[in-house]
């Protein structure tokens, strides 16, 4: 078990798996812990709880405090798969989110798939904990280019209101299509689907942390409705706004 430093935060290794999958054969990964997977393929899908990620060789996704992962859809006749288990980072406001390794870390992640060259489990996790140190590194700073930056940013600022695509691909100088697709693409998520994300975080903080009723937080958080609302928050949370605070004071 490999211990690592990275500024004021410290996560430990907790266990590496290399899984190895015939073409479209499904594999199920459940666990408590924040995980880390490492794809050394073409195309690759994986589905949990909240969102799906799609994966192509040399990225990898960092799932947050999750219960399982479903691995499926890939196309070629055999693919690995590596899983780290970290024990930490559950504060972080992402639920998933994926990245594309540097060529360096690329090529040390090749090295940790190749079939000729076999390395000591120690080299290995050694090896690991560097491409996972990186990883969260970038989750600390900034892995999307500028233009998706600027994008949630101005979701982000405009939390309280509504957001068309229209006024999000002016204030970009891209194209819908094209700002949806290289939205999804960094960060694995549509941009409504980002948006509500955001909207639903806030409206958690409102309902645990201030006195105002659920239709006072719809309102605030600017949806259309009360109903399209509640339809929202149980999308995201498996709750209801009421059920949420009913739970919340019974802790």
């Amino acid at each position: 078990m490999h211990k690592i430093i990275l500024k004021d935060r410290s996560f430990e290794v907790l266990s590496m798996r290399k899984i190895e999958l015939k073409k479209n054969e499904k594999c199920l990964i459940d666990s408590m812990d924040c995980v880390l997977v490492i794809f050394d393929g073409n195309e690759m899908e994986i589905e949990n709880l909240k969102e799906d990620i799609s994966l192509e060789k040399n990225e990898c996704a960092f799932f947050n405090d999750f219960k399982q992962l479903t691995i499926k859809n890939h196309s070629q006749e055999e693919i690995s798969i590596i899983i780290c288990s970290l024990l930490v980072l559950k504060n972080f406001n992402i639920y998933a989110s994926k990245f594309k390794l540097s060529k360096a870390l690329g090529i040390l992640a090749g090295l940790l798939f190749s079939r000729e060259v076999c390395f000591e489990k120690d080299t290995q996790e050694s090896m690991l904990s560097i491409i996972t140190a990186k990883v969260l590194e970038n989750k600390k700073t900034s892995s999307y280019s500028d233009v998706i930056e600027k994008t949630i940013e101005y979701l982000e600022k405009s939390i309280h209101t509504s957001v068309s695509l229209d006024k999000l691909s002016e204030v970009c100088f891209l194209s819908k299509s094209r700002l949806c697709i290289l939205f999804k693409k960094e960060t694995g998520k549509s941009i409504i689907t980002y948006f509500n994300l955001l909207k639903i975080t806030k409206a958690k903080e409102l309902i645990s942390y201030s006195d105002k009723n659920i239709s006072e937080i719809s309102e605030i958080l600017g949806f259309k409705n009360l109903q399209y609302f509640s339809k929202v928050f149980r999308k995201n949370t498996g709750l209801c706004p009421t059920k949420y605070r009913e739970q919340l004071t019974k802790m």
